[in-house]
C-alpha cells in the first residue's frame, strides 16, 4: 500500500469530528463513519489521534460511495457497522438467533465455505437453494463422497459414500428453489423421499464444503452456482451447524462481519 498517497488522500478528502464520549467520526464526502478503539476487522484503517489509535472498519466486499484502499493487491472498502433488526432476530445478549428465510448468498463458482464438519452414517444435511446455472453438473454442498448436486446438468442428484453422482428423476430448474434434506441415507426433495440408497457405515475424510468442494472448483467453475438460503447440519438429531447469510459490516454482538458470508447460529461465528 502506498502510505504516502493514502495520507495525502485522507488529508484532502476526509475530516475528523469529535462526538459524545470522546468518540471520533471520519467524514468522507457527505458520508460519516464512526471510528472505534476496537479493531473489528483485519486489516482496519488506523488513525493516530493524540496518544490513541482509532480504527475504521474495512471489508473486502465491494461497496460504492465510500473510501477504497488497496492493500496487498486487494481493494478494501470503508464501511459503517450496522444492526439489521428487520431481517434478523437477536437475543438479549445480541446473539443472532434467526434470519429471514428469503435472504440468500450467491456463489459464483469460485468460492466455498468450509463447515469443518465430516459427514458420517448419522449425518443429516438440510439446504435450501436456487440454482443459477445448469449448464454442467456441479455440487451445491458436500464432498466427493457425500454431496447435494446436479447431475448431467438437467437433474438433481446426490453422492453417498461415493465419488460418483447419482441422478434423480427431479429436474434441475433455475426458476424454483429446492429444499433438500439428506437424512442419513434418505434423500428428500421438498419433503418427498426421492432416494434411499443402502445404509453404509462410513466417516468422510473431507469436511463438507458449501458452494462446491474446494479441490474441484478449479476444474469445474460452475460448482456452487446457486443462491443458498440456509444450511443445517445435524448428527443423531443434535444440531451441529445452522448457517444463514449475513452481509459485510453487519454487527452481531461485539463482532462485525468482515465480508459477505454465512453466520453459524450454533457456534456464533
Amino acid at each position: 500500500m502506498n502510505i504516502r498517497f493514502l495520507r495525502i488522500f485522507i488529508f484532502l478528502m476526509c475530516a475528523f469530528t469529535t462526538g459524545i464520549v470522546n468518540a471520533h467520526t471520519l467524514h468522507v464526502g457527505n458520508k460519516t463513519f464512526a471510528l472505534s478503539q476496537t479493531k473489528y476487522t483485519t486489516p482496519s484503517l488506523a488513525f493516530g489521534v493524540g496518544n490513541e489509535v482509532w480504527y475504521g472498519t474495512l471489508t473486502i466486499s465491494p461497496l460504492t460511495d465510500t473510501l477504497h484502499i488497496k492493500h496487498d493487491n486487494k481493494t478494501y472498502s470503508l464501511c459503517e457497522p450496522f444492526t439489521d433488526t428487520e431481517n434478523y432476530t437477536y437475543d438479549a445478549n445480541g446473539r443472532l438467533i434467526g434470519a429471514n428465510e428469503n435472504l440468500y448468498i450467491e456463489g459464483t463458482g469460485k468460492q466455498f465455505i468450509d463447515t469443518t464438519y465430516y459427514a458420517n452414517t448419522n449425518t443429516t444435511m438440510t439446504i435450501k437453494f436456487l440454482l443459477t446455472n445448469t449448464k454442467k453438473s456441479h455440487m451445491i454442498a458436500g464432498t466427493p463422497r457425500y454431496a447435494v448436486q446436479t447431475v448431467n446438468s438437467t437433474k438433481l442428484g446426490y453422492r453417498y459414500n461415493s465419488n460418483l453422482g447419482t441422478q434423480l428423476d427431479v429436474a434441475a430448474n433455475i426458476l424454483q428453489p429446492y429444499l433438500v434434506e439428506f437424512k442419513k441415507n434418505e434423500f428428500y426433495v421438498d419433503g418427498i423421499l426421492r432416494a434411499e440408497p443402502r445404509l453404509i457405515q462410513f466417516t468422510d475424510t473431507n469436511p463438507i464444503n458449501v458452494f462446491g468442494y474446494k479441490n474441484i472448483l478449479s476444474t469445474n467453475p460452475n460448482n456452487g452456482a446457486a443462491k443458498i438460503f440456509f444450511t443445517t447440519i445435524s448428527e443423531d438429531n443434535v444440531l451441529i451447524h445452522h448457517f444463514v447469510p449475513v452481509p459485510a459490516c453487519m454487527r452481531v454482538g461485539d463482532f462485525v462481519v468482515p465480508e459477505n458470508g454465512m453466520w453459524d447460529i450454533v457456534e456464533q461465528k
